[in-house]
């Protein structure tokens, strides 16, 4: 998809897979599922999309200034039965270029999110001529790529602990700072739960748990705990990112380092923000 007008939508494709959802075809398939490049559409809208078993990229998006694109409830390196691993060849989603665009991969809220995984590279990927891109990520499930999980120039949350009571209450502490400076936008922490730490020993992100919302955090780093009654195991392995609130321009920085959750007989208060300052 070279060029466009207006609004685009690309929905209830298979683009990847064979006729039956599960393999890649006999002759190899596409390249990449989804090509964005130099349009001049301004909102392109990818949903809910089957787009797995590519030869190489599942996507690969180059926004202009003016575009604003959503990537929104797709399977990305799974089957069409949302179980069955059918990764792509390299990457799950590449984003570049060096406009200001916006590119949104998941939202707000849970029925966004996009399942991207068994990719043989990272899952998502902001190029370095990308950094000038709006690039955010919400409520995706992101978990078993050969690569890292989300690759960005943004460094994520510090986490300390992330320990279970008796209760079956997780609470999680760490230290959030504004990644680009800006210590006057409001800040989002999603936390995930996954099954296991990435090789690296920075995470991905399989199962979204929770967030809250910090309206100034401290240029010097503002401590948290956070408290959560979802259904988390002893030997858990749970990561955050931190998303910076701007206007529709939102952009969110890397997974966090992993924390293992251990077993704790205290119960947490459910939600404190202290600034350090």
């Amino acid at each position: 998809l070279r060029e466009g007008t207006l609004a685009v939508t690309i929905q209830n494709n298979w683009l990847g897979p064979d006729i039956s959802g599960s393999s890649q075809p006999l002759e190899g398939g596409t390249s990449t599922g989804v090509y964005y490049k130099d349009g001049t559409a301004t909102l392109l809208r990818i949903v809910n999309n089957v787009v797995s078993g590519n030869a190489l990229r599942g996507m690969s998006i180059t926004p202009t200034p003016s575009s604003r694109v959503e990537v929104q409830s797709n399977l990305v390196g799974v089957a069409a039965d949302g179980v069955n691993s059918l990764g792509n060849g390299a990457g799950g989603i590449i984003v570049s270029g060096t406009g200001n665009g916006v590119v949104i991969v998941g939202g707000e809220s849970s029925d966004l999110g996009n399942v991207i995984a068994h990719n043989a590279e990272v899952g998502v990927r902001r190029n370095s001529s990308g950094t000038a891109v709006d690039l955010s990520l919400r409520n995706n499930r992101i978990f078993a790529n050969q690569g890292l999980g989300f690759d960005t120039t943004y460094s994520g949350p510090l986490l300390y602990s992330a320990t279970l009571s008796s209760s079956g209450t997780t609470v999680i502490r760490g230290d959030i700072s504004p990644f680009s400076g800006d210590e006057d936008l409001p800040h989002s922490v999603d936390f995930y739960r996954n099954d296991a730490c990435d090789d690296s020993g920075f995470g991905e992100g399989a199962d979204p748990i929770g967030r809250f919302s910090v309206d100034s955090p401290a240029e010097s780093g503002t401590q948290f705990s956070f408290a959560t009654m979802e259904s988390i195991s002893v030997g858990d392995i749970i990561t955050a990112t931190i998303t910076e609130v701007a206007n529709g321009n939102d952009i969110t920085s890397a997974f966090s380092m992993c924390q293992e959750v251990v077993a704790d007989d205290t119960d947490p208060s459910i939600v404190t923000v202290t600034s350090t300052d």
